[in-house]
């Protein structure tokens, strides 16, 4: 079993009720939209960078 085979047979099995895993699920959703925040952020930065190592009058 993979790591995160583990983590799904884990959460899967949790005895939580139906509100906490809502509140979990919901928990996560935001989680996941500030990483999406904070890579886009990061592509922008490293795009930045590139930009500039790629132009010849620098």
């Amino acid at each position: 079993m993979t790591a995160l085979e583990h983590l799904t047979a884990t959460c899967a099995a949790a005895t939580f009720t139906p509100e906490e895993r809502t509140r979990a699920l919901r928990a996560i959703e935001e989680r996941r939209a500030a990483l999406t925040a904070e890579l886009a952020q990061l592509d922008a930065i490293t795009a930045g960078h590139q930009a500039a190592l790629d132009d010849p009058s620098e």
